[in-house]
C-alpha cells in the first residue's frame, strides 16, 4: 500500500468488426500483448460501433467516429493504436483500518490523460507494421516517450520570466488548451498535437547535457474566463497567433521566431521542424549527439507496401450501410420547396421590448483559445 500515485501504460487497439484489417492482424496484436505483459505494459481492445448504445451512425460504417470512445482519438481509419496513460490513485489506511484513495493533483490527472502516442505508421501501413515485433517496438518507443516527458517543462505564466527560461536557448510548444476543436471531427489537428506532444521528449532528451529548455504552454480563454486546463496561459500575451506552434527563443529573447511561417498541416511538418531546430541547435551550441540521445524519435515509415492489405477508411473493405428510407417508407409527406440553410426562428412582434439580463451577464465563454490577432 503506498500513498503515491502510480500510472499505467496500455496500448490501444481500437478495430472495427467491418474491417478485413482489424481481423487479419488480431493473432499478431495478441501475441505481442503477451509479450508486453510481462514488461508492464497492458494491451486493450476496444470495437468502435459494435455496441447498441453507441451504433455505426449512416456515414460511419465502422463507428470510429459514432463512438464517442474512438471518437476522442479523431482518427477515422481502423484499427487505430495508441500508447495512453491510466493514472492509478495512491491508498492509504483510515484510523478505522478501512483503506481509501487519496485525492489526485487536478494538473498530473490531467497531464496523464492528455498523453497520447500515437501508431502514426501503421495509419497508413499494412498487416507488416502489426507483426508482434514492430508492434511491441512502437509500445515501447511509446513508453519511452512517455518516460522522457519529465524533461519537458509545463509552463505557466511564471515560467515565462523564470531563469532558466531566460537564461537560455529555448524551445516552446503552444498547444490548445480548452475544451477541444467544436467537435468538426476532423483528425489533421489531434495528429499535430500528437507529433508535437510524441516529438518534444525526445528533443529535450538530445539536448538534455546543454544549456537548452524545452517547455510546452496550454493556451486557455484568457483571465477574464474559467480555464479548462490547470495553469493554462493567455497566449494573446506572448505573441502566440496560431495553434498548435513552436517558437524558438534565444537566451534573453521574449518574443521568440515560430519554427514555421505557417501551420503545420501533418505529422511530418512537426517531425521535420523539430528535427532541424535540433541540428541547428547542436551547430550553434557545439558538441555531439550520441547514440541515446536521438534514439526513439517517432519518424514516420515511408516503406510502405502498397500490395498489402491497408487500414480501412473511407468504406475501403467495409459493407456499405444501407441507404436512408424514403419518404414514402416512413410514412411521411414530401414537403415543397427548399429548406433554409440557416433555419431562423420567429421573434415576437415586441423582441425588442423584451428585458436583457445585465451585461456581465451576457459574457459567454469563447470557443477557442485566446490568441495575439
Amino acid at each position: 500500500i503506498s500513498p503515491e500515485p502510480s500510472v499505467q501504460l496500455w496500448v490501444i487497439f481500437l478495430y472495427s468488426g467491418r474491417c478485413g484489417m482489424s481481423r487479419t492482424v488480431v493473432g499478431s496484436v495478441d501475441l505481442a500483448a503477451r509479450q508486453l505483459a510481462t514488461e508492464g505494459i497492458k494491451v486493450g481492445a476496444y470495437g468502435c460501433g459494435l455496441y447498441p448504445e453507441h451504433p455505426p451512425g449512416p456515414r460511419d460504417p465502422t463507428g470510429v467516429t459514432s463512438d464517442p470512445i474512438c471518437a476522442q482519438f479523431r482518427r477515422r481509419e481502423t484499427p487505430n493504436v495508441h500508447v495512453v496513460v491510466e493514472t492509478v490513485p495512491g491508498r492509504r489506511r483510515r484510523a478505522d483500518g478501512t483503506l481509501e484513495d487519496v485525492p489526485l493533483d487536478p494538473a498530473e490527472l490531467w497531464e496523464n490523460a492528455a498523453f497520447r502516442h500515437f501508431y502514426s505508421a501503421a495509419a497508413d501501413g499494412n498487416t507488416t507494421h502489426y507483426y508482434p515485433h514492430n508492434f511491441i517496438g512502437f509500445a515501447r518507443a511509446g513508453r519511452r516517450v512517455w518516460e522522457d516527458g519529465h524533461l519537458v517543462h509545463r509552463m505557466g505564466y511564471d515560467d515565462f520570466d523564470g531563469a532558466d527560461f531566460a537564461g537560455n536557448v529555448s524551445v516552446v510548444a503552444f498547444l490548445d488548451g480548452t475544451d477541444g476543436d467544436d467537435g468538426d471531427g476532423e483528425e489533421s489537428s489531434s495528429e499535430v498535437v500528437g507529433a508535437v506532444l510524441s516529438s518534444l521528449p525526445g528533443l529535450a532528451r538530445r539536448f538534455r547535457s546543454d544549456d537548452v529548455y524545452v517547455g510546452r504552454a496550454w493556451c486557455g480563454y484568457g483571465d477574464e474566463f474559467e480555464s479548462v486546463v490547470p495553469d493554462d496561459v493567455d497566449c494573446s500575451r506572448l505573441g502566440v497567433s496560431r495553434l498548435p506552434d513552436i517558437k524558438l527563443y534565444a537566451a534573453g529573447d521574449a518574443v521568440g521566431s515560430s519554427l514555421l511561417r505557417g501551420s503545420f498541416a501533418d505529422a511530418r511538418d512537426v517531425q521535420i521542424a523539430l528535427e532541424s531546430a535540433g541540428n541547428v541547435l547542436r551547430m550553434m551550441i557545439g558538441g555531439e549527439d550520441t547514440a541515446d540521445e536521438v534514439d526513439g524519435i517517432d519518424y514516420l515509415d515511408d516503406d510502405i507496401n502498397g500490395d498489402m492489405d491497408g487500414s480501412c477508411d473511407s468504406g475501403m473493405d467495409q459493407q456499405p450501410p444501407p441507404p436512408p428510407p424514403t419518404h414514402e417508407q416512413q410514412g411521411l409527406d414530401e414537403i415543397e420547396g427548399r429548406m433554409e440553410k440557416d433555419p431562423q426562428l420567429e421573434m415576437p412582434d415586441d423582441h425588442d421590448t423584451v428585458p436583457q439580463p445585465p451585461e456581465e451577464q451576457k459574457l459567454e465563454r469563447p470557443r477557442k483559445p485566446k490568441l495575439v490577432d
